[in-house]
């Protein structure tokens, strides 16, 4: 895949997006955006007057899903499935890290 420097987005966890940057940017459909708040994969930072607000790491989850749906050929239920799994695989790997240092005990 080839990336060039106007795709490009500087992260930055002051940046907030609205839900069509969301949309605009990620490459997912609204319903697709809807699936991932609704199974708590990404958060609203603030939903006053019917204007959805995101931080990075909503846009940077939203990324993720629609590279491992299009890479996979996912549905939606798949792709929030994929998510979901992929998030839990992460916070098991940061607990073994945890408990691996604070026992003292280290792995080459």
């Amino acid at each position: 895949m080839i990336t060039s420097i106007s795709d490009l987005a500087w992260i930055d966890n002051m940046s907030v997006y609205s839900e069509n940057d969301l949309i605009e940017i990620s490459g997912l459909s609204g319903n697709e955006i809807q699936d991932l708040i609704e199974n708590e994969l990404i958060k609203l930072l603030s939903d006053e007057q019917s204007v959805k607000i995101f931080s990075m790491q909503a846009l940077i989850t939203a990324r993720n899903a629609r590279r491992i749906r299009d890479d996979f050929e996912l549905d939606r239920n798949g792709m929030v499935l994929a998510v979901t799994l992929m998030r839990r695989i992460s916070e098991l790997e940061n607990q073994i890290t945890s408990l691996r240092a604070k026992s003292g005990w280290h792995c080459l």
